[in-house]
């Protein structure tokens, strides 16, 4: 996932900028089309593979919450590594179809159909994460509910409740990212012209969002990344 993000900041965010920059202005600018054709693969590959990896990621904390006897046996070395290949074929074969398609000429509303059928697995991860989320949520409510106070019970409260709090900013910014974006590919079968509109753009930006937060938000919430970023940056020393 963090190579996703890496591509997506480093390549399509700063195209994106451009491109909205250009299209709100109303500059000429040539290969202005290829340049965006470009960024749209980009994003798209990218913004699926991260999208895959998070679901996969919320699988995890849901079972390490709410299924922590099965934990060891449930996720793996090798079970995660798995998973993470799988995440960026599934990625690649969200924007593959679309793009041979379009490449033999086949009609325009024949391939929106086929845009819907592969961002069907990416409207499942959107639902999936608040999902699991919310499963976490609710199991760290009902142990702070049930159980006797103790300074191991109050410790573990505050570690899973910090879960808890984290899970839940991902959530919203995974809701804020990707529903609009989702919106688009979903209503604009039905609606052509909201393709070619500046809600486009806006969609495209708020789905490098995720990326741009993701990153940050580990920084403040878990320690250790915090530690190896600050020190990646001679800022502690190791």
């Amino acid at each position: 996932m963090a190579i996703a993000d890496l591509i997506i900041s480093s390549l399509s965010m700063p195209i994106t900028v451009a491109v909205a920059v250009v299209f709100l202005h109303h500059f000429s600018i040539k290969n202005f089309c290829e340049l965006d054709y470009i960024n749209l693969i980009i994003l798209y590959f990218a913004g699926s593979s991260t999208l895959y990896h998070l679901a996969v990621i919320a699988w995890e904390r849901n079972v390490a919450i709410t299924r922590p006897l099965e934990y060891r046996n449930l996720i793996t070395n090798t079970r995660v590594k798995r998973y993470a290949v799988f995440s960026w074929l599934l990625a690649l074969l969200t924007i593959v179809p679309t793009y041979i398609l379009e490449g033999a000429g086949v009609d325009y509303f024949f391939i929106e159909i086929v845009n819907t059928v592969v961002a069907l697995p990416s409207l499942g991860c959107v639902i999936a994460i608040p999902y699991f989320y919310a499963k976490v949520f609710l199991r760290v409510r009902k142990r702070k509910d049930n159980e006797m106070v103790s300074v191991n019970t109050m410790i573990q409260e505050k570690l899973e409740a910090k879960v808890a709090k984290t899970t839940g900013i991902l959530t919203v910014i995974l809701l804020v990212s990707f529903l609009p974006a989702s919106a688009t590919l979903t209503v604009g079968v039905m609606l052509p012209t909201l393709r070619v509109s500046s809600y486009v753009l806006w969609t495209q930006l708020l789905a490098h969002l995720n990326s741009l937060l993701n990153p940050i938000l580990y920084c403040y919430r878990v320690r250790p990344f915090r530690d190896a970023i600050l020190e990646m940056l001679r800022l502690k020393k190791p």
